[in-house]
């Protein structure tokens, strides 16, 4: 039996791409929104009434070469999709939770070159227990397919440097550590 696939937290990865103008570059990004980063958005709310919270989300996802001047890197087109996972709730109170919407317009920060995302989430509690939002956890991962350009490295040197900025988390299982291991061996 193998072992189960662990998605890394968080990933992205370029593919050079020839347009449409004025973007070269395809970016899948995945990561995920733990409840740790929405609990700063946690508001009361009454018993079995719907609310829905939007936040704005950094993504891993960095411009290379960003030019808070170039207008053609101001603007991406993104593909997106958000899944809660990890669910773990209480089973004597029903509840509601859901990604609500994924915003149309990503955002790229005019500082860092950051993509943002925003996001929409719903929940509903039909009891008022005050204890109840802690027995609701979950996460979001996120995943999306972004349309943006980056400036191509010039010589050769510099494209070795920028082959260097891809690099991939590694994906699978994390290593067994087997009790009585000593300093990896």
């Amino acid at each position: 039996m193998t072992a189960p696939l662990i998605p890394p937290e968080s990933q992205v990865l370029r593919i050079p791409v020839a347009g449409p103008y004025p973007y070269n570059t395809l970016a899948y990004v995945q990561y995920l929104v733990t409840r740790e980063d929405l609990e700063s958005l946690t508001i009361s709310i009454a018993a079995g009434q719907i609310v829905r919270e939007t936040f704005r989300s950094p993504s891993p996802l960095i411009l290379h070469g960003f030019d808070s001047t170039d207008q053609r890197q101001k603007r991406v087109e993104h593909s997106s999709t958000a899944v809660l996972t990890s669910l773990a709730a209480s089973d004597a109170e029903p509840f509601t939770a859901a990604v609500d919407s994924i915003g149309i317009d990503a955002q790229v920060d005019d500082e860092s070159g950051q993509v943002f995302f925003t996001f929409s989430q719903a929940k509903r509690y039909v009891y008022s227990s005050p204890f109840f939002d802690k027995q609701l956890n979950f996460a979001i991962r996120f995943s999306s397919w972004v349309l943006l350009y980056e400036p191509r490295p010039e010589g050769p040197d510099e494209r070795d440097k920028a082959r260097n900025l891809h690099a991939r988390v590694p994906v699978g299982p994390p290593p067994v550590k087997h009790f009585g291991d000593v300093g990896g061996q």
